[in-house]
């Protein structure tokens, strides 16, 4: 339950190369019968309509995502860390219903790459390959605890609501290729006990 609304989980093999422990975990809304009797629940590709709107200028976790393809989510105790990781090349991440308001004038991530160099195309509701917003470049970082913060300006005009989706690239593929974070252990862009955050917008104004 959620803002008043039931929604159940479950998991789909769709993905190429689905099945067995590479299954895809999915969400969809739960409706009642006037009985209190549960309505079938048909299964769906586009998910759960967003309960609410997200702000971009405030540091959003990683793992906030309405979808992802080919994307892992990692816990580690030590320092205790939340981060997305097993990027491979043109892996995907969707992030739904983002108010810009006004208009975004540039996008900062922070990233990690111990294992070759990269960027992450950033484009509004779809990819479309000539409507991209930014590309966020990603250096070699040597070991994955070496997270660095890159800022690029947003190109065209991005405001309202929007979906937005994150798109992984790089010219020399591998079988990871980053990852991207959300630090828990007290440190933040802003210096607050909150963490450390992977993706924060900045507003025109």
């Amino acid at each position: 339950e959620f803002r008043g609304k039931h929604y159940v989980a479950y998991h789909t093999e769709w993905l190429p190369g689905g099945g067995g422990f590479t299954r895809s975990l999915c969400l969809d809304e739960m409706f009642y019968n006037a009985d209190g009797t549960i309505k079938s629940v048909n299964a769906t590709k586009n998910g759960v309509k967003a309960a609410g709107t997200l702000n971009p200028y405030e540091e959003q976790q990683a793992e906030t995502m309405n979808t992802g393809t080919g994307l892992w989510v990692y816990t580690k105790e030590s320092p205790r860390t939340i981060y997305v990781g097993d990027i491979d090349q043109k892996d995907t991440l969707r992030v739904r219903a983002v108010d810009f308001k006004d208009g975004a004038a540039a996008v900062t991530a922070y990233v990690s790459s111990p294992y070759t160099s990269g960027y992450i195309e950033v484009y509004a509701d779809k990819y479309v390959a000539t409507k991209m917003l930014a590309k966020i470049p990603v250096a070699y970082t040597e070991n994955e605890e070496n997270w660095q913060p890159v800022t690029v300006p947003v190109t065209g005009n991005l405001s309202g609501v929007h979906d937005i989706l994150f798109r992984f690239n790089c010219s020399n593929a591998k079988e990871e290729i980053f990852l991207i974070d959300t630090r828990l252990d007290g440190y933040s862009v802003r210096n607050v006990a909150t963490g450390r955050y992977v993706i924060k917008f900045t507003g025109t104004n």
